[in-house]
């Protein structure tokens, strides 16, 4: 069993005296209610329910915040875009079709 009591201490902790953007904060206040509820003596799924969250988001966050050592700047949200795309077009081709697009005034230009 995990102990929330620690990482509801350590994300009060850390939340007293993070500035940064409102929906980090508003993920924080929500993983401290549900945190709070469980030392409460609720179970998991009651306590992220009463705060409008899945059991399975609470410990997505709370795994990505163990993982970062209670960093909340971990709960903003990530990008799934790739940072490269290896069949992309090379940026050389694409100048040279817009040039001859425009040339002959051909194309999407046109």
């Amino acid at each position: 069993m995990q102990d929330y009591q620690k990482a509801l201490r350590r994300l009060k902790q850390n939340f007293r005296y993070y500035k940064g953007m409102q929906a980090v904060r508003v993920r924080a206040m929500t993983l401290m209610r549900v945190l709070a509820g469980i030392d409460r003596g609720m179970s998991v799924e009651r306590a992220a329910e009463l705060q409008g969250v899945r059991r399975q988001y609470f410990y997505f966050w709370l795994r990505r915040l163990q993982a970062s050592d209670y960093d909340l700047r971990c709960l903003a949200g990530k990008s799934k875009r790739p940072h490269n795309s290896p069949r992309a077009t090379p940026k050389a081709v694409i100048a040279l079709a817009k040039k001859i697009r425009a040339i002959d005034e051909s194309g999407a230009n046109a």
